[in-house]
C-alpha cells in the first residue's frame, strides 16, 4: 500500500505531465504567445484601419468629381458608401473608425462647415452599420453572393434599406445647416437615397466577389472575359456620347446583352464588373460634359443616371444569381442520377 508521500508524488508527476499534453495539443500557451497573437491581430488591425481608410478617401473623391450633376456637395453617385459597407461586412463593426475618419476626411474637403461634417458622416456611418446588422441578423447574409436570396438581401437591406437612413439623416443635417440642394428637401432626399443605394449595388458586390475573378485559369476564358470587357467599354463609350444617332432609350438595350453574357460565362463577380465599368463609362462622360446624362438640369441627369445604374444592376445581379443556383441544381441532380443508376 502506498503512503502520503507516494502518492502525491503520483499526483505531481501526472498533473505535469498532463499540462505538458495539453500544452502540446495548445490548450495552455505561455505569455509570449498570447503576446503574439495579440501583436498580430493589431497590426492585421492597422493594416484594415489603412486600407479602408484610403479606399474610401479614394472613392469619395471620385464621386466629387461628377461636377455637373452635383449640387451643393450633394450628388446622384456615391461609391464611398458602397466602399464603406463592403469594409463593414468583411472587417466587422470594429472598422467603423475607418470608415468615420474616411467620411469626415472627404467631407472637410469640400465647402461646407464642420459640424455639417460631422453630422452627415454620423448619419453614413450609423447606416453602413445598420445594413451590415440587418444583412447578418435578418437575412443571415453569406458574403459569396452564391444564393438569390443572398443578392436580394443585399439589395433590399444593404442598398435600399440602410440608404434611407444615411439619406434622412444627411438631409436633415443640411438643412439644419442652411444648405438647398436640387431645389427642395425632397429632391435632395430622393438623390442622397438614390446615390447611396447604387453605391452599394455597384461597389459592393465588386469587393465581395472579386477574389473569384483571380480563379479564372485557362487561357480560353480570360480570353473570352478580356474580350467581353474590351466589347462592353467600346460599345459603353460610344452610347455614352454626344452622337446623334444614339438616343437616350438605346442606352440599356445597348449594353444589356453584354451584361447577360457576362452572368451567364463568369457569375456574380463578371456581372458585377462589368455593371461597374458601364457605370465609370458614364460617369466619366458626363463629368467631362457629354453623353445622355449631361444633356437636362442636375436633377433631371442624375436621377436618370441613377435609375440606368439601379436597373442595370438589379437585372444583371437577379440574373446571375438564378442562372448560378439554375446551374447548381442542375450538377446536383446529375450527380444523383449517376449515383442511383451506379449502384446494383
Amino acid at each position: 500500500m502506498l503512503s502520503n508521500q507516494d502518492l502525491l508524488k503520483v499526483v505531481t508527476i501526472s498533473a505535469t505531465h498532463s499540462k505538458h499534453s495539453l500544452k502540446g495539443y495548445g490548450v495552455l500557451t505561455n505569455s509570449a504567445s498570447r503576446r503574439r497573437i495579440i501583436a498580430s491581430n493589431h497590426w492585421k488591425y492597422v493594416a484594415q484601419f489603412i486600407t479602408v481608410f484610403a479606399a474610401y478617401c479614394i472613392a469619395g473623391k471620385l464621386g466629387q468629381a461628377t461636377a455637373n450633376v452635383r449640387s451643393n456637395n450633394l450628388g446622384p453617385v456615391w461609391p464611398a458608401y458602397g466602399v464603406a459597407l463592403a469594409a463593414i461586412l468583411f472587417c466587422g463593426y470594429r472598422i467603423w473608425p475607418a470608415v468615420l475618419l474616411g467620411m469626415f476626411v472627404i467631407a472637410v474637403s469640400s465647402p461646407e462647415s464642420y459640424l455639417t461634417a460631422v453630422g452627415q458622416d454620423v448619419g453614413s456611418t450609423a447606416a453602413v452599420l445598420t445594413g451590415a446588422f440587418l444583412l447578418y441578423r435578418v437575412a443571415k447574409f453569406d458574403k459569396t453572393l452564391s444564393r438569390l436570396r443572398d443578392v436580394l438581401a443585399l439589395i433590399l437591406l444593404g442598398a435600399f434599406t440602410s440608404a434611407i437612413v444615411s439619406s434622412s439623416i444627411g438631409t436633415f443635417v443640411l438643412r439644419a445647416s442652411h444648405i438647398n440642394s436640387y431645389a427642395g428637401i425632397g429632391s435632395a432626399w430622393l438623390i442622397y437615397w438614390l446615390g447611396d443605394s447604387t453605391g452599394v449595388l455597384l461597389v459592393t458586390p465588386l469587393v465581395l466577389t472579386f477574389p473569384n475573378l483571380l480563379r479564372i485559369r485557362t487561357w480560353a476564358r480570360l480570353a473570352e472575359f478580356i474580350c467581353l470587357l474590351a466589347i462592353l467599354v467600346g460599345i459603353s463609350g460610344i452610347v455614352f456620347s454626344d452622337l446623334s444617332i444614339v438616343p437616350v432609350r438605346m442606352i440599356a438595350f445597348a449594353v444589356l446583352p453584354l451584361i447577360i453574357w457576362a452572368a451567364i460565362r463568369f457569375g456574380v463577380s463578371g456581372t458585377v464588373l462589368s455593371t461597374f465599368l458601364v457605370a465609370t463609362v458614364a460617369t466619366v462622360r458626363t463629368a467631362i460634359g457629354s453623353g445622355s446624362f449631361a444633356s437636362s438640369t442636375p436633377f433631371i441627369n442624375g436621377i436618370q443616371m441613377d435609375v440606368f445604374f439601379t436597373l442595370l444592376s438589379l437585372t444583371g445581379l437577379t440574373f446571375a444569381a438564378v442562372y448560378a443556383e439554375r446551374e447548381l441544381a442542375h450538377s446536383t441532380s446529375a450527380c444523383l442520377c449517376f449515383e442511383f443508376f451506379r449502384k446494383p
